[in-house]
């Protein structure tokens, strides 16, 4: 498989995974651990994207909503990769709307990566 294919995969399941969490009820996605502790579920990723990490992410918003961010990380070279990001928000009347457009998104994960930097040292 080429690398372009295997891009189109990873996406491809980085939206299927989004989309199967999106279907979950409030309650049970409440239970999970807030970022940067890695909620236990699991996300159902073939064995053969192993060399993809993808991280998921659980934000609790002031209004209760919750925010459920999915990060696709593939290394490439010398500490540079190739970073995409997905997800929605979940209010509790478990209403869901997908977080829209990438500059979202983008800003979102660097200040996610900025906190766990800090929170690493």
């Amino acid at each position: 498989m080429d690398q372009a294919q295997l891009n189109t995969w990873a996406q491809e399941v980085l939206a299927n995974e989004v989309a199967r969490l999106s279907k979950l009820s409030y309650a049970e996605i409440a239970r999970w651990s807030e970022y940067p502790q890695a909620p236990d579920v699991e996300l159902r990723v073939p064995n053969e994207l192993s060399e993809c990490k993808f991280t998921l992410m659980k934000d609790t918003q002031p209004d209760k909503s919750i925010r459920i961010a999915i990060q696709l990380y593939r290394h490439r070279f010398l500490g540079i990769g190739q970073v995409s990001a997905d997800g929605f928000f979940i209010a509790p009347d478990g209403s869901v709307r997908k977080i829209h457009g990438k500059g979202y998104m983008g800003s979102y994960m660097r200040h996610r990566t900025a906190q766990s930097a800090r929170t690493d040292r």
